[in-house]
């Protein structure tokens, strides 16, 4: 608790770090960084891995910034270098041994949380006093604890290494206020309050940042607020680590970082683990943060026309700060808005909201309720976004009007029509819908030309091709779609988390596999053969034809990777619907991905599409998206 009320470590871990001047950080960078920390919704900042330059902590007092600071100790390397067990656990037990747990080492040990102590122990910002980092655990560190506690019994204490227990004695853990754990599964963090323990639980790091991470956000919030015991935690890390080298040949800023400069010891890429880049560009990760731990929530209950509002700051009214706006939108457009009054709320508590408004019959609708601040507040401006909820209203059709109508043959989109022109066409059958007087024509006709299969509709000429069991060619209006064969796909580009794997996905070659039929059969099916989802798809189309195959993926000179009993399904408007049945061989632990691959002529530049954007979104990272045509 801070002033007796519970508190949320909503925090981010800093490095001091400028990709001009490197480990050396201006008061204009700090002030750059504090600001657009605090403009995304963190309030605490962890001073990884060592105290910061004295006015750092100035700022986060007059922005309003909790803080935990930590000693410069990290001993990391004894671990990994020095034993031999695979076992992360196993080896930083071991490294107890080497500094953390060596008589020797309490004296530096000690000068340096002296130093830290000593220094800032001034500054209200800090709440908390780390030990130091990744160093395992012993009499160094106890005697550390000790002399912090004795000298500032104001402050808490936290230390992540003590988790590694010594396999030759007990360690004192006593004078360590919260335990801190570095990327916890969900398992183990429930596991552990579960229990019911006597510390309280703090993630001194999770989410790690880097490349195209990262994702779960909402499911940690979620667990924070299910146990009082969990205290939050700050997220790995706030920018990544590169040396800016000028403006390349395409205009772009350049940027090198480990081992570009000849250098024998780095961490490659390892570095570039931050949710803004070098020059504090936002990464998609520092927006999808920012919109989850917005500071109010809101729910909606159509029947009764009441918006509910959740207040989740710690000790601030709404009322005071925060002004709100409503919008509603059908398939991307808006269709009504207004203002939101937000009434007082109490931390942590809800209030309702009469909001009433016309809910269409079709389309896909959405309410959006958009916060900002009022007035100016901690360096941020009036005006300033703090987040919006984005929240489904249900209606009797709910599928979006446009892709309704492609689908029914009611919106044509013809080659020569502007839109097809822009590259705005949806898939090769809603370019190939006729109008509805034709909807329900008969099926596809079907001819035998050597190894080809030929289906013929109106509008459309398919090809496939019965060695592999592959559409090669996709033809509509004269058009050809495809620039190759549609070919299942077994390989994505390698991340750096499957660096350990990669070599085995490449001896078993699931860089380049091939598809082959043994079996392709076909007939003409109307609905009364179709499932009940297939039923609800061809409510106007009565007759398709029905392809069945038997088919494999492959890599060369090796067993199958999967084994397929496949339905394709092509409908009188150019719909095709590819049911995939698939065993994997038990020999191949995992698969990189099972995707489907369809290669578009090179004057196919531009895809619109009604979904979520207008950035990145998957099924963990996709809370700052938001719901129209982009």
């Amino acid at each position: 608790t801070l002033n007796g009320s519970p508190i949320t470590f909503r925090g981010v871990n800093r490095h001091e770090s400028d990709p001009v001047t490197g480990a050396v950080c201006s008061l204009d960078q700090a002030l750059k960084d504090l600001n657009m920390i605090k403009a995304n919704n963190f309030n605490a900042v962890r001073a990884s891995h060592y105290p910061n330059s004295p006015w750092f902590y100035q700022l986060c007092d007059e922005l309003g910034l909790y803080v935990i600071d930590e000693a410069d100790n990290e001993s990391h390397g004894t671990g990994p270098l020095t034993f031999t067990e695979e076992d992360y656990t196993e080896r930083m037990r071991k490294a107890h041994f080497r500094i953390a747990d060596n008589r020797d080492f309490v004296e530096p040990t000690l000068d340096r949380v002296r130093s830290m102590v000593t220094r800032n122990r001034n500054r209200p910002s800090i709440l908390v006093w780390s030990m130091g980092n990744e160093c395992g655990y012993g009499r160094t560190f106890e005697e550390s604890l000790r002399w912090t506690k004795e000298n500032d019994p104001t402050r808490l204490t936290t230390y992540e290494s003590a988790f590694y227990a010594s396999p030759v004695r007990e360690f004192d853990v006593s004078n360590i206020d919260l335990f801190g754990r570095m990327y916890p599964g969900f398992k183990e963090v429930t596991d552990y309050l579960d229990n019911e323990p006597d510390i309280p639980l703090l993630l001194v790091e999770y989410c790690h940042s880097m490349g195209n991470g990262p994702g779960d956000f909402k499911e940690y919030l979620d667990l924070t607020e299910q146990y009082p015991a969990l205290c939050g935690g700050f997220v790995w890390e706030w920018c990544d680590h590169a040396v800016y080298k000028g403006t390349a040949e395409n205009g772009k800023a350049m940027y090198w970082y480990g081992g570009d400069h000849g250098e024998l010891q780095h961490d490659g890429n390892f570095c570039l683990d931050g949710l803004v880049y070098p020059d504090r560009t936002p990464h998609t990760g520092l927006l999808e943060y920012k919109n989850v731990h917005r500071p109010l929530r809101a729910s909606y209950d159509a029947g009764r026309q009441i918006l509910t509002v959740e207040n989740h700051m710690d000790f601030a009214d709404p009322a005071e700060r925060i002004s709100a706006a409503w919008a509603l939108t059908l398939d991307g457009s808006q269709i009504a808005e207004g203002p939101l009054e937000i009434p007082s709320i109490a931390p942590h508590a809800c209030a309702e909201i009469p909001l009433a408004f016309t809910v269409p019959d079709k389309g896909r609708c959405f309410l959006t309720v958009t916060y900002v601040l009022k007035k100016e507040s901690f360096g941020l401006p009036a005006g300033h976004e703090l987040g919006f909820d984005e929240i489904r209203i249900p209606t009797a059709e709910p599928r979006a009007l446009k892709v309704a109508g492609l689908l029914a043959g009611t919106d044509r989109i013809r080659p020569e029509s502007p839109e097809m022109k822009r590259g705005t066409a949806g898939a090769a059958g809603a370019q190939a819908a006729t109008d509805s007087q034709t909807a329900a024509a008969a099926a596809p006709a079907v001819t035998e030309a050597g190894r080809f299969l030929i289906i013929e509709g109106q509008g459309f000429t398919y090809q496939l091709d019965t060695l592999s069991g592959l559409f090669t060619s996709l033809k509509v209006h004269d058009r050809e779609m495809l620039d190759r064969p549609i070919d299942f796909n077994l390989w994505r580009a390698p991340t750096d988390n499957d660096v350990p794997g990669v070599d085995l996905w490449k001896l078993e070659r699931l860089d380049h596999t091939g598809t082959r039929a043994y079996e392709v059969t076909w007939k003409t099916a109307g609905p009364a053969e179709a499932s009940a989802e297939q039923q609800a798809d061809r409510e106007t189309l009565p007759e398709a034809v029905e392809i069945s195959i038997r088919q494999s993926a492959a890599s060369m000179s090796n067993q199958p990777v999967l084994r397929m009993n496949n339905k394709v399904t092509v409908f009188a408007d150019g719909r095709i619907l590819l049911d995939v049945q698939a065993d994997k061989d038990p020999e191949y632990p995992d698969l990189p991905r099972i995707g489907l691959r369809l290669f578009l002529c090179g004057s196919m530049k531009k895809v619109r599409y009604f979904g979520m954007g207008p950035m990145e979104t998957y099924i963990d990272k996709h809370r700052a998206g938001r719901h129209g045509y982009f």
